[in-house]
């Protein structure tokens, strides 16, 4: 198949909206669409990473967006159908798969990875996007897909698992090039670097390959 991953800079939209004002990072996928009138309603679930009272009063605020229709949380996981503009139709082509969960970072910044058994129909798309957003095409290429990552969005992480991992995300661990070492993370949650590194390999074990 087809592959691409793809980083989107202008990419418009309610979560980005919330990512920003409350410096969370999260990571969604699309599980259905369908038209109803002009509009198109989108359901997507998700996990939102960052600081455990930005999270909630996120959600909290998300709930009461007027493109929100429907959202229901339990933790840090979320399934909402989301009200979106009839452009959006082409980010949803059937042709084209999502790979990965899509991540939006707390700068607003978001990165799909995509795969179409046809080379146009992902051309198209990039087509789309450099012309409607600011979109920098990270890889493209023919490949075999050996897993696609939908199931098991949220994996089971222990407290300092799931710390570890969002602070790597929120600080830029994950960036290219890093913006933060392990050292500097270690000592920003108050464990020994040995600790630290362990609890996030784990971290990284369970949850790959959702990170990007």
């Amino acid at each position: 198949m087809w592959t691409a991953k793809i980083r989107l800079l202008k990419q418009e939209g309610v979560f980005k909206k919330f990512a920003i004002k409350y410096n969370l990072s999260m990571a969604g996928y699309p599980i259905s669409f369908h038209k109803v009138g002009n509009f198109m309603h989108t359901t997507i679930a998700g996990i939102v990473y960052g600081d455990k009272s930005n999270k909630q009063a996120c959600l909290k605020e998300l709930a009461k967006d007027k493109s929100v229709i429907f959202l229901e949380s339990s933790g840090d996981f979320l399934i909402t159908v989301i009200k979106e503009s009839m452009e959006t139709y082409i980010l949803y082509d059937p042709m084209i798969l999502y790979t990965k969960p899509i991540m939006l970072y707390p700068n607003g910044d978001y990165i799909a990875e995509i795969a179409s058994w046809r080379r146009a129909n992902i051309e198209k798309l990039l087509r789309f996007l450099k012309k409607h957003r600011v979109a920098e095409l990270l890889k493209f290429k023919k490949q075999k897909i050996s897993n696609i990552s939908v199931v098991g969005i949220l994996p089971e992480l222990t407290d300092k698992q799931k710390g570890a991992l969002e602070l790597a995300i929120k600080l830029g661990y994950y960036n290219y090039p890093r913006r933060i070492d392990l050292r500097k993370l270690s000592k920003r949650m108050k464990l020994s670097l040995s600790t630290y590194r362990e609890h996030l390999r784990i971290a990284e074990k369970k949850v790959m390959p959702n990170i990007p």
